[in-house]
């Protein structure tokens, strides 16, 4: 999306005389490279590191704890939110780290806003307060690795 709509952004031309190279379009993109590849590195280390219930309930309430800074009441309603999310949430069983993100990015994108239009909910999503919150429980739980 970034690349269609910035007109400076690189743009790649593939002829349809030649056999398309998928791995050749996305080096000239720019869409491989170190800082992607140690973005797939952290993921696939949390998609095979285990959590317990326990922990990631835990995790979850410090997480919400310092970075909302809300009463306990708010924090427990939000923390069975995530909780729920990351046992059944879309595509979660509830055993990895990468469950529990899943579950913390599922509850802050569809479930927290508070916003009530789509213009916002996009904007909150993408760039607001949903989205640092997203990106603080990335940044949180590589530090656990």
């Amino acid at each position: 999306l970034r690349v269609a709509l910035d007109e400076r952004a690189a743009k790649v031309k593939v002829s349809h005389r030649k056999v398309f190279d998928a791995q050749e379009v996305k080096e000239k993109l720019g869409l491989i490279n170190e800082s992607w590849e140690a973005f797939m590195s952290k993921i696939t280390t949390m998609n095979e590191q285990e959590i317990s219930y326990l922990d990631a309930e835990k995790f979850v309430e410090q997480f919400l704890q310092k970075n909302l800074k809300v009463s306990e009441k708010v924090v427990n309603k939000h923390t069975d939110r995530i909780m729920n999310n990351f046992v059944s949430g879309i595509g979660n069983s509830g055993q990895t780290k990468w469950d529990l993100l899943n579950g913390i990015t599922e509850t802050f994108q569809h479930g927290m806003s508070g916003v009530r239009t789509f213009d916002q909910k996009f904007w909150n999503n993408f760039y607001g307060h949903q989205a640092k919150m997203k990106d603080a429980a990335f940044d949180a739980l590589v530090l656990t690795l």
